[in-house]
């Protein structure tokens, strides 16, 4: 598998050469570059004051409370020519590094992970008003299909594009945000193929998307959809977007649906009214949206052979009240979910000032109310901020406190009139640092105190660090 993504990676470095040849020498780089470094400790490994160290009682072991974890991520997104050129080299990936060589329940499990979502060169002049890209390209306009092979798009008009795609389809197993147990290195998996049709209209005020996909795994049929995303100025106080996505074969239904509404009431009062539903994506032959439960970590829970495709639905609704340059708002939101017809219920008020008293101060303060299917939360939240160096460096620091209450369960059935309560809060400090336009560095500090309710109530803290960079060029 390391000689594919050897192979795969000698010919990145042939393409972008080959693009660097055809490009003049004053011609730009565009992208940026994110580095970072997450650290996590905690001090379950801590003697209390009756000389006992934690102990994990919930029969599911104890690596989600391991002494410390430290991941280390980068991020680059690179596009060498300009538009003009007959050739342009697109690249956009993330690697991901575990610097311990250990799992952690809710971390990577593997010691590195890598994905590409773009990796192709672009030809501008083959066809007359086309862009062919030949590689790997990721369609957002289609729904996000990401496919190893080419990619047409034709301009017929200046406000009107049509194309196709096809090649071998990327293998979901092979991202880094996959929480599944079988993560795969390979880069390009010929046995999963993909091709589709689209078009996509660009107006002042109506844009649209429309996409049909269809999807296989050693040419059988895992699914065809339609994917449709818009976007519509009605008037200067209302505007329409949303998107739809339809299961024709292989799953069939609707897989995921938006829509909002936003409207500017008054000069000082803006609304955004919301509607998403969604369910599971189910691939019939090669059975890449099948998450497996180890049966180490819990023998009595099993996905079967069907990928759960039962669906959420939300609606939401934001308000911002403006004053001066401070402005209150409010979120509500209301949950429902097919297959045990529990709700969630969120009601948010705050407010926020970026020039407290008309001072270098700013802050933002806000409270939620969280009825979460079948727990509860109330949470308060102040952040307060200040310039030390005016829009160059920023420091923030604040916290939350919470109140959590939720069912007991036992051999999964609620135990009637059982309840577990923890009091939480947590510290954080922020500084960004920003010398350039083009360039940012941010340090990020978080202190957890919780109380583990599961576990006889033990007291743990934890601490988190994450440091970044962000270069733009």
């Amino acid at each position: 598998m390391r000689k594919i993504w050897f192979a795969y990676g000698l010919l990145g470095i042939f393409l972008s050469t080959q693009a660097w040849a055809k490009i003049d020498r004053d011609q730009k780089i565009n992208g940026s570059l994110e580095t970072g470094f997450w650290y996590l400790t905690n001090n379950v490994s801590d003697f209390d004051e009756n000389g006992n160290t934690y102990t994990s009682q919930d029969n599911y072991g104890n690596s989600y409370v391991q002494d410390n974890y430290m991941l280390f991520h980068a991020r680059l997104k690179m596009d060498v020519g300009d538009e003009e050129d007959a050739v342009r080299f697109h690249t956009n990936g993330r690697f991901l590094y575990n610097v311990k060589d250990q799992n952690l329940f809710y971390g990577i499990n593997e010691r590195y992970r890598y994905q590409f979502n773009d990796l192709n060169v672009e030809l501008n002049q083959a066809i007359k008003n086309a862009n062919l890209f030949v590689g790997r390209k990721t369609n957002y306009f289609v729904g996000g299909i990401a496919v190893d092979g080419l990619t047409a798009i034709f301009h017929p008009k200046e406000d009107l594009d049509v194309g196709f795609y096809a090649g071998a389809g990327v293998d979901p197993r092979q991202f880094t945000g996959y929480i599944g147990p079988d993560y795969r290195y390979t880069p390009i998996n010929f046995d999963f193929q993909a091709g589709g049709v689209f078009t996509t209209l660009r107006k002042n005020k109506f844009q649209l998307d429309f996409a049909v996909n269809s999807l296989l795994y050693k040419f059988e049929l895992d699914r065809v959809n339609t994917f449709t995303r818009w976007m519509a100025v009605l008037h200067d106080s209302w505007s329409f977007s949303g998107l739809l996505d339809v299961g024709v074969a292989g799953d069939t239904g609707l897989l995921q649906a938006q829509t909002f509404i936003h409207t500017k009431i008054t000069s000082r009062i803006t609304n955004q009214l919301g509607y998403h539903r969604y369910r599971s994506v189910y691939f019939d032959v090669s059975d890449a949206s099948g998450v497996p439960v180890p049966s180490d970590l819990n023998p009595n829970f099993s996905l079967g052979g069907q990928v759960n495709t039962s669906n959420y639905q939300t609606f939401s609704n934001h308000t911002k009240f403006k004053l001066q340059k401070n402005y209150f708002f409010t979120r509500v939101s209301y949950t429902k979910r097919s297959f045990d017809d529990l709700k969630r219920k969120v009601f948010t008020l705050g407010y926020r000032d970026p020039n407290i008293g008309q001072s270098n101060v700013h802050a933002t303060l806000q409270t939620s109310l969280i009825d979460n299917f079948k727990s509860y939360h109330a949470i308060v939240d102040l952040m307060l901020g200040t310039d030390i160096i005016e829009q160059k460096l920023e420091f923030e620091m604040g916290g939350s406190i919470s109140y959590n209450e939720r069912q007991v369960y036992e051999n999964f059935q609620a135990v009637s009139g059982q309840f577990e309560t923890e009091q939480e809060s947590v510290l954080r400090a922020n500084l960004i640092f920003q010398p350039t336009l083009k360039m940012a560095w941010y340090v990020q500090y978080r202190m957890y105190n919780q109380v583990d309710a599961v576990n006889s109530d033990q007291k743990v803290k934890l601490h988190e660090v994450f440091l970044s960079t962000n270069v733009r060029f």
